[in-house]
């Protein structure tokens, strides 16, 4: 037993001598020429180079402005538009020289103060509340948004606007009223609400005349499961019911065509 482990340590023993003097063979690779190394050592140094001037350059942010310049177009293709009784037809983007506008101050509140708790300013135990809260529900209202100017095309740039949010509607023959909520925002910290300020020509697409057609279908059902103002899988239909249409005249009647309504 004692000459079995005695051979098998010998045999172990040179076994790991020769595994050892293998790996010395191995590990060891013979030296390349200078010129091969100092090409790799350049290539692994050009690498990194490589890959900053292949990222892309972060664009730029642009710098907000007061100055308000104002770029109207037709929001669509229609075929049918006239000028002076003479359908000349519009294409979408065709910019419109001629308009009129009225700017608005916004005072309609913001939804920047997100918690009701003290020291939000929409916390009921907060100084000055409800003057302190901005959101619609609770803002207190003049009753209306006062008029900041009015006039039309040439009155652009209109320079130096007060920090503050802002509505401008246009009108133009032809076309159906529009306009674009905008804010000024270039003192810290930030103007409440104004999370895109001005920072370059705003821009107010309009609608052209005639405008499509449309629709109106009405369905009355019994809203409880749950009540949310849709019409949900278990509610009932009514019936009985007679629908109308209105408008600031009045009762309408007939459609754009003048065809009596519900007809073809």
């Amino acid at each position: 037993m004692r000459e079995l482990w005695a051979t098998s340590a010998t045999a172990n023993t040179s076994l790991s001598g020769k595994i050892l003097a293998n790996r010395r063979r191995v590990s060891r690779p013979p030296k390349r020429p200078l010129w091969q190394r100092i090409v790799t050592a350049a290539t692994a140094m050009a690498m990194p180079v490589a890959l900053l001037v292949a990222l892309p350059a972060l664009p730029a942010q642009a710098a907000t402005t007061s100055d308000l310049t104002v770029t109207v177009s037709s929001a669509r293709t229609e075929p049918r538009f006239s000028t002076g009784g003479v359908v000349t037809g519009v294409v979408k983007g065709a910019p419109i020289a001629d308009f009129k506008y009225i700017l608005n101050v916004d005072t309609t509140g913001t939804t920047d103060q997100r918690s009701p708790a003290v020291g939000s300013g929409c916390s009921a135990l907060d100084p000055g509340y409800p003057s302190s809260c901005l959101w619609p529900s609770i803002a207190e209202n003049s009753g209306g948004s006062p008029i900041y100017t009015q006039g039309d095309q040439s009155d652009f740039p209109l320079l130096a606007l007060p920090d503050g949010r802002y509505l401008i509607s246009v009108i133009a023959d032809g076309y159906k009223i529009d306009g674009a909520h905008f804010c000024v925002d270039t003192v810290v910290p930030a103007e409440p609400g104004c999370a895109n300020p001005l920072a370059g020509p705003l821009t107010v697409t309009l609608q052209p005349n005639p405008l499509p057609d449309g629709t109106v279908r009405a369905l009355v059902f019994e809203d409880n499961a749950p009540t949310n103002m849709g019409w949900d899988v278990g509610e009932n239909l009514m019936a009985g019911f007679v629908g109308g249409l209105a408008d600031t005249l009045g009762a309408i009647q007939t459609d754009v065509y003048g065809n009596p309504l519900c007809t073809r």
